[in-house]
Formats: structure tokens, C-alpha cells, sequence
């Protein structure tokens, strides 16, 4: 049997794009979404902690380097 003939037997029996969409949006979607933006926020405050440190590391090599007379 050719893959066309395969295909179209087993045709009716796979759901239409439409429903496999909607069953995305529907049951897939509120599960990722908080995850997807449960890292985002992570991700955020990673990035200011990192800022945050650079910016001290920065701040004490300045102090160090300066000498008061």
C-alpha cells in the first residue's frame, strides 16, 4: 500500500486541525503559560541580582584603588 492510500484510510479516524488547536489552547495552554512566566520572572531577577553584584564589585574596586590623603 502507498503512504496516500494509508493516509486516507486512517483519515477519519485523526481529528481536524481545528479540534487539535482548540485542545491546545484549552488543556496545553494554562498549564504552560504560568511556567513559561514563572521563569521569565526568575530570569528577571537573576538578571538584577547579577546587576546588583556587578555594581558593588565595581563600587569596591573604586574604594580600593583610591587613596585619601
Amino acid at each position: 500500500m502507498a503512504v496516500r492510500e494509508l493516509a486516507a484510510l486512517f483519515a477519519p479516524l485523526l481529528p481536524p486541525p481545528a479540534l487539535v488547536l482548540v485542545v491546545l489552547v484549552v488543556l496545553v495552554l494554562p498549564r504552560v503559560a504560568p511556567v513559561v512566566a514563572r521563569a521569565a520572572l526568575y530570569e528577571q531577577i537573576a538578571d538584577s541580582l547579577r546587576e546588583e553584584a556587578d555594581q558593588e564589585e565595581e563600587d569596591s574596586s573604586e574604594e580600593e584603588g583610591s587613596v585619601e590623603l
